[in-house]
């Protein structure tokens, strides 16, 4: 698939269906099972990007279905405190493709790139093989656990939480959940929320863990200078779930 390729998509908005042509212009470092993400730029005076997430293959037509089903409704919400929190929720703005240079490309979903995230958490410890400094993780925790928390209110669950799926902005203390293949309506299902909450309390605890003694089937083991209050705080998360 080349990465240069050019789509035309139809857009959805205000009861208006139109075509934006969008150029694929580098791989980003995300390819998944089912697709791949690349850096996508508008085709004309509007240098708008987006993130344009390519299923492998043209059968996997529904392969989106579940994160544009979660983020719309997410996106979409009524109350007070959803202005605030969906600014760290992709933002849908097509799905279904007009015409795509190479047939095999799949179906499509486009989300406005958030601006100024520098990676994944999984990309901050590629940079710190020793972990981050555990001050960093309390601001980190917090805005995950709010966002969660947000999620989980409306009714869903993200499913898929690793250090892929948090992109990190440093400079705003800002983070984002991404990858929402997964993502289900939870309904009364308590133990979808709990494995969430359970994803989520690993993952903070690997970015202050000793260096390879850990991997997604063991418990992350902490460092000896990891403050006692924040880590008996990552085991309360723990047993919550």
């Amino acid at each position: 698939m080349s990465v240069s390729g050019l789509l035309t998509l139809l857009t959805q908005g205000s009861g208006l269906s139109t075509l934006v042509a969008v150029r694929c212009v580098c791989l980003l470092s995300w390819r998944g099972e089912s697709s791949g993400a690349f850096l996508g730029k508008r085709v004309g005076p509007f240098a708008e990007r987006f993130t344009v997430k390519i299923a492998h293959h043209s059968t996997n037509a529904k392969c989106h279905d579940a994160a544009l089903n979660a983020l719309s409704a997410l996106q979409s919400s009524n109350v007070a405190t959803a202005p605030f929190f969906t600014n760290y929720l992709p933002q849908v703005t097509a799905v279904s493709v007009d015409h795509w240079l190479h047939s095999e490309a799949g179906a499509v979903l486009l989300l406005r790139h958030p601006r100024d995230y520098w990676g994944s958490l999984n990309r901050v410890l590629t940079h710190n093989t020793d972990g981050i400094d555990a001050r960093h993780l309390v601001w980190i925790g917090a805005r995950c656990l709010d966002l969660l928390a947000f999620v989980h209110s409306r009714g869903w669950t993200h499913g898929a939480l690793s250090l892929d799926h948090f992109l990190v902005q440093p400079q705003d203390h800002a983070m984002m959940f991404v990858g929402w293949s997964q993502a289900r309506p939870s309904g009364a299902d308590a133990a979808a929320r709990a494995r969430d909450v359970s994803m989520l309390a690993w993952s903070l605890g690997r970015l202050i863990s000793v260096l390879n003694t850990c991997d997604a089937a063991t418990e992350p083991t902490l460092r000896d200078d990891v403050p006692a209050p924040l880590a008996e705080l990552l085991v309360q998360i723990k047993r919550a779930a």
